[in-house]
């Protein structure tokens, strides 16, 4: 999972070009204050153009233990480290591929003027001082920069919730909708042969020349490339190649 962490994280430094909009930024960091304090959750919110960070500590902070509780703290980095180092290892795991998903899928949303319409929910087990584990709730949500492309803020909030669940959910916060997100089906959606298949078919080789390559027949190769469309749920391969990149099936 080391390898995801890292892909994460290159797909958020992308977006560092040293740029800030001060008054966007206050502004974003007054939203994740009043999360921190009507909820008692920890807001972070993290510039991914500046590579900083600002952390709110609400009252759920003191159930946690930080030693360092003091309301807010600033940090170099869009990662809160204080705050993985008490989530539990599997726990990190799955949530740092959920969260890689949920960017990639975000990127197929149209260009909005703020704020992206979806949001992530998932759930994780986070250790207090005393080494207790506590059930959350980590919610992301992406914001857009003015005049810029991309993602340029994110805002991640951890409370305590009742109860884990399975999975991750992509809320659409104006109407509602909520999309599961499955990460272990996606990571087995393609079997080896057609992801190879789907990769020379991104390097522009035709079934009869994949054929020749593979050492198969042209039948077998047409049958793959259907079998593959069918899974993806997609309507030609050109949009199959795409979503397998998207959803990290193909470098």
């Amino acid at each position: 999972m080391i390898d995801i962490n890292e892909k994460l994280n290159t797909k958020y430094l992308l977006q560092k070009d040293g740029s800030q909009n001060t008054d966007e930024e206050n502004c974003l960091c007054q939203v994740a204050s009043a999360y921190a304090l009507a909820e008692g959750a920890i807001a972070v919110l993290s510039c991914l153009r500046t590579n900083i960070s600002h952390i709110y500590f609400g009252k759920v902070a003191e159930t946690i233990g930080f030693d360092s509780f003091a309301g807010y703290q600033k940090v170099d980095s869009v990662w809160e480290g204080e705050i993985i180092e008490r989530i539990h290892p599997d726990d990190w795991a799955m949530c740092s591929l959920q969260e890689l998903l949920f960017y990639r899928l975000s990127s197929l949303q149209s260009q909005p003027a703020c704020v992206y319409p979806f949001h992530l929910e998932h759930t994780m087990r986070m250790a207090d001082g005393k080494g207790k584990w506590h059930n959350m709730l980590h919610r992301i949500f992406y914001f857009v920069s003015k005049g810029k492309l991309g993602i340029s803020y994110v805002l991640c909030i951890y409370r305590v919730t009742g109860g884990l669940y399975q999975g991750a959910h992509m809320i659409n916060t104006l109407t509602g909708e909520d999309k599961v997100l499955k990460v272990d089906d996606c990571r087995r959606l393609l079997s080896e042969r057609e992801k190879n298949i789907l990769v020379l078919i991104r390097m522009g080789l035709a079934s009869k020349e994949i054929a020749a390559r593979l050492e198969i027949s042209k039948h077998t190769v047409d049958r793959h490339r259907q079998n593959i469309i069918s899974k993806l749920q997609v309507n030609n391969a050109t949009e199959a190649c795409h979503k397998a990149k998207l959803l990290g099936l193909i470098e």
